[in-house]
């Protein structure tokens, strides 16, 4: 009996270890990392459910907004095609979901920093597919969707 206790507890702490490592490595985790980046995405949506008011969960999607157009950048960056759709719908749906959460709230303080990080972002975006080799195949369209989403949520949020 004690010897399985003993067993138990030494596997609890490898368990327990490697969970503590995964969470500090994920991270960074690119959208190229499977096991980091599943770990990364756990992380962002127990914050998520961590944020209780309107106000900290708008400031925590547009954290998260930064980050998936990092990811995005990475992905292109490091020439990785096969990311760049599932990359762009991350981006995408988050830009919908801060725009969800400041109309359903009636933030009508956030509408300008938003709308303000919108546009820095359609920046961003446009220099991604400048810089995207079209005759490579048609991933670039992707990042064009990001960048018509962003009107379109943009037009949204002055409907307040």
């Amino acid at each position: 009996m004690k010897i399985l206790l003993r067993q138990i507890k030494i596997l609890l702490t490898i368990f327990l270890s490697l969970f503590a490592f995964s969470l500090v490595f994920s991270r960074n985790a690119a959208p190229d990392s499977p096991f980091l980046f599943k770990v990364r995405r756990l992380q962002e949506k127990t914050l998520m459910f961590l944020k209780f008011s309107p106000e900290s969960k708008a400031k925590y999607y547009e954290f998260l907004l930064e980050r998936r157009l990092k990811d995005l950048s990475t992905v292109i960056r490091d020439g990785e095609p096969s990311f760049i759709l599932s990359s762009s719908l991350r981006y995408s749906t988050t830009a919908g979901q801060l725009t969800e959460l400041i109309q359903k709230n009636k933030m009508k303080s956030e509408v300008a920093s938003v709308s303000s990080i919108f546009k820095e972002h359609q920046k961003s975006l446009s220099e991604l597919i400048n810089s995207y080799p079209k005759d490579r195949d048609g991933e670039w369209k992707y990042i064009q969707d990001d960048i018509n989403y962003l009107d379109t949520y943009s037009r949204y949020l002055f409907e307040l």
